[in-house]
């Protein structure tokens, strides 16, 4: 019931602060602080971020998937239950990684390298990606805006298939 009224006040732009407040949460396990970064809200609190529904989704991946980004380390490896690192989703959703060397060194809780997951899904994506649009009849036709947006991801995904090959080699992971 209280989580209905708050949730209320937050569709009409409502932002909340406090602590216990937060942490109000549905019969799911959605919080108040779900909900906020859900619309937009942005928290640095390590204690609030770590703060999971039912379903082991954490405040912290709400932000990642709504393409709020952090470099802080301790924030990447939050895990949801299913392994699932914020160090993953906001490589997934918006593409930024932020000192790579950590990234790559960084394991997540069931002890597998990120940098596993993040060149598996680099390669696999800058392989269609490559396919369906550098043929010259999709490059032709798509707006300049669109075709920037699309070979500034190719690029990065580009770059990060490199750095991650040279980190295997490196160190000898695979």
């Amino acid at each position: 019931m209280l989580f209905n009224k708050i949730f209320k006040r937050i569709e009409k732009g409502y932002t909340f602060t406090q602590y216990d407040i937060l942490r109000i949460a549905d019969k799911e396990g959605w919080t108040i602080a779900h909900e906020q970064v859900n619309k937009g809200w942005i928290t640095g609190n390590l204690k609030l971020l770590k703060i999971a529904d039912k379903h082991g989704w954490t405040v912290a991946h709400e932000q990642a998937i709504n393409k709020r980004v952090t470099d802080r380390i301790e924030v990447l490896k939050i895990t949801d239950i299913y392994g699932y690192t914020v160090a993953e989703k906001q490589a997934d959703f918006s593409g930024y990684l932020p000192n790579i060397k950590h990234i790559l060194t960084t394991t997540n809780e069931k002890g597998l390298p990120l940098a596993l997951y993040l060149y598996n899904s680099s390669v696999k994506l800058l392989k269609d990606v490559k396919k369906s649009f550098l043929k010259s009849e999709y490059y032709e036709t798509y707006p300049e805006k669109i075709t920037n947006i699309l070979l500034n991801k190719i690029t990065f995904y580009d770059k990060l298939n490199k750095a991650i090959s040279r980190y295997f080699v490196q160190t000898n992971v695979c």
